[in-house]
């Protein structure tokens, strides 16, 4: 039942403090080593604004800054970041997750605009989970930033998933999802549609994907989830609307499966 204040507000209320199980300090470099630990950051009313649990953590009073090796979770509001090695900055509000990084966040916004999620509409004021996982993740909360790097999987409530090289994620203050940005070897998928592409872009604002294709001239493809036929649509651009059926492409290429003359038979018409 050890608890050490970290650091205080001008008016001598606590804003950060380490309770552990067990802790040593080592008072010539200001530095903690705790064992079960927990690290609570208060806001100015005094409610709790973030959270580390860790096995083992090492914070720094002067950096205001800390290291928790082996598997730990950050907490803040109704997003909880983990994985494998965290590092956490409470003075500029940087988080780096080392390896096995995951992101849940509950009761995401989406803000304007409306989502077709399994056939149906969701309203407006309707709130999601996100889930995130990737190797190593970097989090500026003061920006509002998110950068996901390797093998990264979206998984957005029943709306459908996005994989990808790297990804960025940008949210409000208000919790609210504003956009996000996946490259390389980016897959999007729900259940009406599955587009791959080289860059692929999502805007909260006008609830709309936008798929790329590369330098090298290879194509963004769309192509109707769960067709019978292998139809497709590839162009350099590919826009369309979650809400709707809309889709707009430049520089569009269409494959369709048909039948053919010869009874029994089928070809592909481009």
């Amino acid at each position: 039942n050890v608890s050490i204040p970290v650091e205080s507000y001008a008016n001598g209320a606590v804003k950060t403090v380490v309770n552990a199980g067990k802790a040593q300090l080592f008072l010539q470099d200001d530095l903690i080593w705790a064992e079960d630990v927990e690290v609570k950051h208060f806001a100015h009313d005094g409610s709790v604004d973030g959270r580390l649990e860790a096995k083992t953590c090492v914070v720094d009073r002067q950096s205001k800054s800390g290291w928790a090796e082996g598997a730990a979770m950050v907490t803040q509001g109704k997003t909880s970041f983990s994985g494998e090695g965290v590092y956490f900055s409470s003075g500029d509000g940087y988080i780096k997750v080392f390896d096995c990084a995951r992101v849940d966040s509950r009761d995401l916004k989406f803000g304007s605009g409306r989502l077709s999620a399994g056939g149906r509409a969701v309203p407006v004021d309707e709130t999601a989970s996100l889930q995130v996982r990737g190797r190593a993740c970097d989090v500026d909360r003061e920006a509002g930033l998110a950068l996901f790097d390797g093998e990264v999987v979206v998984t957005y409530s029943s709306a459908g998933t996005m994989c990808a090289d790297r990804l960025y994620l940008f949210m409000t203050g208000t919790n609210e999802l504003s956009r996000v940005v996946a490259v390389g070897s980016v897959s999007v998928t729900n259940e009406q549609r599955v587009g791959t592409c080289s860059r692929g872009v999502y805007r909260r604002a006008k609830n709309e994907i936008e798929l790329f294709g590369d330098e090298e001239g290879a194509p963004a493809r769309l192509v109707d989830a769960g067709a019978k036929e292998q139809s497709a649509l590839a162009g350099e651009r590919i826009r369309f609307w979650l809400d709707s059926e809309q889709v707009e492409v430049d520089g569009p290429t269409i494959t369709f499966a048909a039948p053919a003359l010869e009874s029994g038979k089928r070809r592909l018409i481009r």
